[in-house]
């Protein structure tokens, strides 16, 4: 077989540079995510690619498990299954069969969906990466807690929370603070979950994450359960989502739900029954079992807030048929709950007296499942921490033996390390860590000249501060340089790792986002400049506020097809903006 040509080379080399990003993409940017995977489906079937069309599919596949059908999702993964296994592929395949775990769980075939995820776990690839056993730890911690094994979910889900926190992966961190708030609070373990979910929340507020609302829902019901409707309100008010295209299924209904359950706790009764049957027709509308609980729940309690009992029990016991063969402890509660004080207040007495039996019955067992549920998170907890304890320990003890024959190594690396430490020196502004100008031109070619080969958008953003030279006569340069500073950690923060950031000018930066429209890439300026407004900046006793800056933004190719030509229309879009009074930002078109 001849050796590929260095053209072929380049386009697998592309495919799977984009199949990369495609990947990494998947829970900060969906859209970008499936737009990347279809485009990598059809170039590796162009470009003959059997491995690039695999995980094409295979990221077009995690993206239908979260927002399209189960069926939809399975077929997928079956067919990306089949590819990885006749190319002798082992990471890829214990990634679909990862996805496929997944799949079995949600169809309720519990012992499937175990034998297969811990398979994943049990027997990695030597090509794996760090973060690939995420999936199927997480699963595994999920499918556990959800079928009664409190111990076993905690323990995989700590063990996910380790390794992404290890691997530094702000999105999955957030994840999975979610999930095991979530879990905490339906322990009943509020002070826990609270800690959690905040924590969560703080991540996605610089990490935009597509399960916000959950974060948003569950946060907002620890502080109902805490007795701070108040704060659950301006937690929800504050936080307002739009409608868009990344709800998952169940997702609007949860939120509506919480919503609904807020206004009746503030005794808003008629914003709480509105809420709380749109919630009810979009989770049967989303075959969302728990959710359905959680409005026939709302809808008993609001009823009989009003007043009217009949109507109010007449929902609580149709919560009370919904829950089926897994009860989720948390609705139980509250539903005889509501059922012993609606028959109460109906001067039923025998009936109310039964349903506080079952409710105090209910209860014992929940705060059994918290105080072990605490336990287990303590014992977890330790054990993750004698593991790394240890593997840090054998590192050292290898590291010590090997010393001896390293020092001819270590002058050879020290060395490089020196060479290392001038080239990035070399690549980054010394004040403010962003790339020099220099990057920009040797990258931005090379950029664009793969968007045009793969026909995707890239936007180009000059920003420049404003009354910059006003800020260093009248506050020192000190205070200038740590403006600078603020604002280049703000933008360290919310660029992706495939973005570009370069100290363009003395006061100017360029970012550059590939994969991104220039209506996109305003958003995310727009929100760059909102947190820089909100910045304060210090130097001893000198102090500045309201800061601003000016953008023009250019899209490739739409406003210039060559590195110059874009450069030149997002400047003259800049120079737009300063001319229109500062403080905004300007499209090239």
């Amino acid at each position: 077989m001849p050796a590929p040509t260095p053209q072929r080379l380049d386009e697998l080399r592309e495919i799977r540079e984009l199949n990369r990003i495609a990947w990494d993409s998947q829970h900060t940017d969906p859209a970008q995510s499936i737009a990347l995977a279809t485009r990598c489906i059809a170039r590796a079937q162009l470009a003959s690619d059997p491995s690039g069309l695999a995980y094409a599919l295979l990221n077009k596949a995690y993206h239908e498990y979260y927002f399209s059908t189960k069926e939809q999702s399975e077929q997928t993964l079956i067919d990306t299954e089949a590819r990885f296994r006749a190319l002798g592929d082992r990471r890829g395949l214990l990634l679909a069969r990862s996805g496929l775990g997944g799949i079995l769980m949600r169809r309720h075939e519990f012992d499937a969906a175990r034998s297969v995820l811990e398979s994943v776990i049990n027997d990695p690839p030597e090509a794996s990466e760090p973060l690939d056993a995420y999936y199927a730890l997480y699963r595994l911690g999920y499918l556990h807690f959800n079928c009664g094994d409190v111990q076993a979910g905690l323990r995989y889900y700590y063990k996910a929370l380790a390794l992404v926190q290890r691997e530094r992966s702000l999105p999955l961190t957030c994840q999975m603070l979610s999930d095991i708030g979530s879990a905490q609070m339906e322990l009943g373990n509020f002070t826990e979950a609270k800690a959690l979910l905040e924590q969560a929340f703080v991540i996605s507020r610089t990490t935009p994450v597509f399960f916000i609302h959950m974060i948003l829902g569950n946060l907002a019901n620890v502080h109902l359960e805490m007795g701070n409707a108040d704060a659950a309100l301006r937690l929800l008010e504050s936080n307002a989502i739009e409608s868009g295209p990344f709800y998952r299924e169940g997702d609007r209904a949860f939120l509506m739900a919480v919503k609904a359950q807020t206004y009746a706790s503030l005794s808003r009764w008629d914003e709480a029954e509105s809420q709380a049957h749109a919630a009810l027709d979009q989770a049967r509308q989303d075959d969302y079992a728990e959710v359905n609980s959680h409005c026939l729940w709302q809808l008993g309690a609001i009823a009989c807030g009003k007043g009217q009992f009949d109507v109010g029990i007449g929902w609580l016991l149709e919560a009370e048929a919904s829950f089926g063969a897994e009860q989720n402890i948390f609705y139980v509660l509250h539903v005889y709950k509501a059922l012993a004080d609606a028959y109460a207040s109906s001067a039923q007495y025998q009936t109310a007296f039964n349903y506080l039996k079952r409710y105090h019955q209910q209860y014992e067992k929940s705060l059994g499942a918290s105080a072990k549920a605490q336990f287990f998170t303590l014992q977890i907890q330790h054990e993750l921490t004698q593991v790394q304890f240890e593997r840090d320990y054998a590192l050292q003890q290898q590291i010590n033996l090997e010393t001896l024959n390293n020092e001819l190594r270590h002058k050879v690396t020290e060395i490089e390390s020196l060479q290392t430490a001038l080239r990035e020196q070399a690549m980054r502004d010394p004040l403010t860590g962003l790339y020099n100008r220099r990057i920009l031109g040797e990258q931005l070619g090379t950029l664009l000249n793969l968007a045009r080969r793969s026909d995707f958008a890239v936007s180009l953003v000059l920003l420049d501060m404003d009354h910059f030279k006003q800020i260093n006569d009248m506050h020192g340069h000190g205070v200038g340089d740590q403006v600078l500073v603020e604002l280049s950690r703000l933008i360290h923060q919310r660029i992706r790792d495939s973005d570009l950031a370069v100290r363009y000018g003395g006061e100017e930066i360029c970012l550059v986002f590939p994969s991104t429209t220039a209506e996109h890439a305003y958003a995310k300026t727009q929100l760059l400049l909102d947190l820089f407004r909100q910045t304060g900046v210090q130097v001893g006793d000198k102090s500045i506020s309201n800061l601003t800056f000016s953008a023009g933004i250019a899209q490739f190719p739409r406003d210039g097809t060559y590195s110059e030509a874009l450069l030149q229309m997002a400047d003259k879009a800049l120079y737009r903006a300063k001319a229109a009074g500062r403080n905004r930002i300007i499209l090239a078109s």
